[in-house]
């Protein structure tokens, strides 16, 4: 049942980003919201493509998809904060001067997470340890540092008192996305138990889930019109 479970929490993600992305392009989403896209295309050709594709020739278990897979997720991850940042580019439309404040700070913060992995890595550095040691501690940190700031992000939509709906629900579903695994992740480390490692291989993709469906409800409801053009 648990197999049949995440099977099917799979590809109802698959479902979704699919969905997502053809209702993103039919209306004329393109341009407006180019980074969200992007991002939802790349979350497809990762998850529905390559990742199962290599697991069909070389196997689950196998180097390939190890290396594989920690590359795609560091690329995700990296999608992910860029598009946290288009979306801190759209908040501060109205507010060109807190914009001209935080984009050199995003991309302090990417240089800095950058550095600190770099520098861990070549404390024990072996060839064996590149996925082990820098994708993953890399990854990892940037993940956690996007929960803050899609956090901060969700805290400055309130201060500016924006009515960007749009915006609004795609930062809440950034949020569940990034909330539920973190959480797991968090207690994880503190039990060390094999039962809380578990409920984040369910969790995960119900966060993905759950977030996926509030992106396509928030398109789905927003008029063409009302969607703010982000000059590039």
């Amino acid at each position: 049942m648990s197999e049949g479970l995440l099977s099917g929490l799979q590809y109802g993600g698959y479902g979704l980003e699919l969905v997502l992305l053809i209702v993103l392009l039919h209306r004329g989403y393109l341009r407006p919201l180019r980074s969200l896209c992007i991002f939802v295309g790349a979350l497809l050709a990762i998850d529905a493509g390559v990742r199962p594709l290599i697991i069909r020739f070389y196997g689950e278990t196998s180097s390939a998809y190890y290396n594989l897979y920690w590359v795609t997720d560091l690329i995700l991850v990296l999608a992910s904060f860029a598009l946290i940042c288009a979306f801190f580019r759209r908040a501060c439309l109205q507010h060109r001067g807190v914009w001209k404040t935080i984009r050199p700070a995003l991309t302090i913060v990417l240089v800095l997470e950058l550095g600190i992995s770099t520098a861990t890595f070549l404390q024990g550095y072996h060839k064996h340890l590149l996925f082990t040691r820098f994708i993953y501690g890399f990854s990892q940190n940037l993940y956690f540092t996007c929960v803050v700031l899609n956090t901060v992000l969700y805290l400055m939509l309130q201060w500016f008192k924006d009515r960007d709906q749009l915006l609004h629900l795609l930062v809440c579903g950034l949020g569940i996305q990034y909330a539920g695994p973190a959480a797991a992740a968090a207690l994880s480390c503190l039990t060390r138990s094999k039962a809380v490692g578990e409920l984040f291989g369910y969790l995960s993709p119900v966060c993905g889930v759950l977030m996926l469906g509030i992106w396509v409800y928030a398109v789905m409801r927003q008029p063409r019109t009302a969607v703010r053009p982000v000059p590039a």
